[in-house]
């Protein structure tokens, strides 16, 4: 009788002891902490960055001037210390010369864009940089830039030819400045003066 009693004394010892090592079980949940947003972009206080742009040429034509004139798809980014870059969605069209250094510009800062030196690898920041709605009117531009130019006199903007010069100094024949006729025995200018009374 001794030994079922030292049985069941040692299975009731387990089974308390037991119970003391495990924590009483809440029947509430808790609530896990929410897990912090990673961010996107490394805080640029503690990681160096540098400005870089992707230039992509899709069309180059040299003009009758001789300049050679390329569409470029400019996507400007930030390329970060650990090599890796972030590029801007936004890639703005411009026509450029083909070191893309400098660009068709405009007096007015509406539909252009300045670009920073460290963009365009150049000495200077460019100013007022013509934006293109797509490639294929900047395409048109070029094209239209390339040709000369046909001399219409009744255009009152256009540049106006040099006049020829003649044996007369610009005068017209006859001896009259500007196909006036001249008086005989005065030359232009002769007779005129102020008198003393």
């Amino acid at each position: 009788m001794l030994v079922p009693v030292l049985v069941v004394g040692g299975i009731a010892w387990l089974l308390l002891r037991e119970g003391k090592d495990k924590p009483d079980a809440d029947p509430t949940p808790t609530p896990e902490p929410a897990p912090e947003p990673t961010p996107t972009r490394p805080d640029p206080s503690e990681t160096k960055w540098t400005e870089t742009a992707s230039w992509q040429g899709e069309y180059a034509e040299k003009g009758y001037d001789g300049t050679e004139r390329v569409v470029w798809g400019l996507t400007m980014g930030i390329r970060f210390q650990d090599g890796s870059t972030e590029m801007s969605d936004t890639q703005y069209i411009l026509i450029g010369n083909k070191t893309h250094t400098s660009f068709r510009s405009a007096n007015s800062d509406r539909g252009t864009i300045d670009i920073k030196k460290e963009y365009t690898g150049g000495d200077k920041d460019v100013k007022n940089a013509i934006v293109y709605a797509s490639f294929a009117a900047a395409e048109a531009k070029v094209r239209e830039l390339s040709v000369e130019p046909e001399y219409d006199p009744t255009d009152p903007v256009q540049p106006q030819p040099e006049p020829e010069d003649d044996d007369n100094g610009g005068n017209a024949p006859g001896g009259g400045f500007g196909g006036l006729p001249a008086a005989p025995g005065y030359s232009l200018g002769q007779g005129m003066g102020s008198s003393v009374f």
